[in-house]
C-alpha cells in the first residue's frame, strides 16, 4: 500500500485486509460484478495468489480443503446471482463440518439491490441458516471493519463459514478508513468457559469407570486438545475410538485404538461401544452416522 495516498478503492481495502488477516492464496471465478476485485487482483499478485477453477463449486470446496489442510481460513470468490448461488453447497458443507471459510459473493449495486436487477440474488436470506454470520456491504467506510470481523468470526469458537454480499459499487468507492480498530462484536460469544464443578464431576465418573471408552470428533482436533487426550488416554488405559472427522486425533496403530466407529466405522470399535459403562466424549456432536437408532445406541 502506498503511504502517499490517502484514499483507496474498495477493492484494495478489501485485498488489504486479506493480507492483513494472513490469506496467501484465494480460489474463485470472476464475473461481473467483481471484476473491479479481480482488476485490483491483479496488481497484488505478488501478494495473493488466485487459484482460477471451472465452476464457483470448485472454489469454495477448494477453499474447504485449504483450510482443513493448513488449518487456517479459506477464501472462495463469485460474482452475483448463479454465480454466488453457485457456493451454496461448499458453505452449507462448511457449516456442517466446522470448516472456517470467508466467502465473497458479487452483488448488484447498492441501488439495485431490491430492485429484481439483472443476476441479483438474495444470497443473504439464502446464506443465512448455514453460515456463523453475514455482512452485506454498503460503504467501503464499512470493509476493513466487516473483514476483520468475518475473519475473526470464521475462526474462533467452533469455526464456520462467514458470507460477505460485496456490491460491484462498494468496490469502486473511495475510502480512507483501510485498517480496523478493535473488533466490535458485542453479542458475539466465541467460547464459554467450562464449569469446575462439572469437570471435577465427570472425573470422579471416569475414575469409577470399569469399562470406559474414549470417543475424539474433529472438535479435539480443532480445539488443539489432541496431545492432552492423548496422554490422558495413556495415563488411565482408555480405549480410543474417533468419528469420521476425527480420524488423525490418535494413531490407529496404536494399542489403544480402536479405529473409527459407527456406521463406516469398524465392528471392535461399535461392539466396545455397545458394552461400555461411560463413554468419554469430545468434539463429537453423535450424529446419526454414529448412532444409527438413538434409542439402540449404547444401550
Amino acid at each position: 500500500m502506498s503511504p502517499s495516498k490517502s484514499m483507496y478503492s474498495g477493492a484494495e481495502i478489501l485485498l488489504e485486509s486479506l493480507i492483513r488477516n494472513g490469506v496467501e492464496v484465494v480460489f474463485g471465478y470472476p464475473g461481473g460484478t467483481v471484476i473491479p476485485l479481480y482488476d485490483e487482483l491483479l496488481r497484488y499478485s505478488d501478494r495473493i495468489r488466485h487459484v482460477l477453477v471451472r465452476h464457483e463449486q470448485g472454489a469454495v470446496h477448494a477453499a474447504q480443503g485449504y483450510a482443513r489442510s493448513l488449518g487456517r481460513p479459506g477464501v472462495a470468490i463469485g460474482t452475483s446471482g448463479p454465480g454466488a448461488a453457485n457456493l451454496i453447497t461448499g458453505i452449507m458443507d462448511a457449516h456442517l463440518d466446522s470448516t472456517p471459510l470467508v466467502v465473497i459473493g458479487g452483488q448488484v449495486a447498492t441501488h439495485l439491490i431490491g430492485m429484481d436487477a439483472f443476476q441479483e440474488c438474495d444470497m443473504m436470506g439464502m446464506a443465512n441458516p448455514i453460515t456463523k454470520h453475514n455482512f452485506q456491504v454498503h460503504h467501503a467506510d464499512d470493509l476493513a471493519k466487516v473483514m476483520d470481523q468475518a475473519f475473526h468470526i470464521a475462526t474462533t469458537g467452533r469455526p464456520g463459514p462467514v458470507f460477505i454480499d460485496l456490491p460491484k459499487d462498494v468496490q469502486t468507492m473511495m475510502s480512507a478508513k483501510v485498517r480496523n480498530g478493535e473488533l466490535d462484536l458485542p453479542y458475539y460469544v466465541k467460547s464459554r468457559p467450562a464449569d469446575p464443578e462439572q469437570i471435577e464431576a465427570a472425573a470422579e465418573i471416569i475414575r469409577g469407570a470399569e469399562r470406559p471408552i474414549l470417543i475424539l470428533g474433529q472438535g479435539a482436533i480443532l480445539s488443539g486438545a489432541t496431545d492432552a487426550l492423548r496422554a490422558m488416554a495413556k495415563d488411565l488405559e482408555l480405549p480410543v475410538t474417533t468419528t469420521i472427522l476425527g480420524k488423525g486425533s490418535v494413531d490407529e496403530d496404536e494399542p489403544l485404538s480402536l479405529g473409527c466407529m459407527g456406521m463406516h466405522g469398524r465392528r471392535v470399535a461399535n461392539f466396545a461401544l455397545a458394552h461400555c459403562d461411560v463413554m468419554i466424549a469430545f468434539g463429537c456432536r453423535f450424529s446419526d452416522r454414529v448412532t444409527g437408532d438413538p434409542a439402540a445406541f449404547a444401550a
